[in-house]
């Protein structure tokens, strides 16, 4: 695992911990919940598009187990 493909895990490991959070109540601070969703959500998304760029993760449909026509 490179330095980078560690970083990017570590933010998604931040990001389930706090969507678990949230999702049992203990939104932090008194933030709309639903911006405090979207902006875990787009953290997330985020750090996939990192990992995929450092090719930790393959895009859907080109993997070799995928369905979909390559």
């Amino acid at each position: 695992m490179t330095t980078r493909n560690g970083d990017a895990l570590a933010e998604v490991t931040k990001v389930k911990e706090s969507a678990g959070r949230l999702a049992h109540g203990e939104a932090a601070g008194e933030g709309d919940p639903v911006r405090v969703l979207a902006g875990l959500i787009h953290q997330l998304a985020e750090q996939v598009e990192r990992m995929v760029d450092i090719g930790t993760m393959t895009p859907l449909g080109r993997g070799p187990d995928s369905p979909r026509p390559r």
